[in-house]
């Protein structure tokens, strides 16, 4: 479960929080980390839900396509919905957008008036 731990530490979460989470001993916890238990179903769903991401990711079955979802804000999580229907011409469109805004911020004599 060398995922989940990772999960954790990006999160800066104790292993008593997560143990907490999931309505377990902080040892039944460590044990799931440590790959030497396997987590309930319900367990695992409640951190896939908790972590925004897939219960084959925290298991370690799959790991590409991740999006860490949690931390981000609620119009982080909605930007990333619209981006996901855009086409490949829409979204070419929006990188130049926010290329140009982000030099804006850097160098504010750029901006239009």
């Amino acid at each position: 479960m060398n995922n989940l731990k990772q999960l954790r530490k990006n999160e800066h979460l104790t292993q008593q929080k997560m143990a907490d989470l999931c309505g377990i001993t902080l040892r039944s916890y460590q044990n799931y980390e440590n790959g030497l238990r396997e987590m309930s179903y319900s367990s695992l769903i409640k951190l896939a839900d908790f972590f925004g991401c897939s219960v084959d990711y925290l298991i370690g079955h799959k790991t590409n396509d991740l999006i860490y979802l949690s931390g981000l804000s609620d119009v982080q999580k909605e930007m990333i919905e619209e981006v996901k229907q855009m086409t490949d011409d829409d979204l070419y469109i929006l990188k130049g957008v926010l290329l140009r805004l982000k030099q804006e911020k850097e160098n504010p004599w750029l901006k239009r008036n």
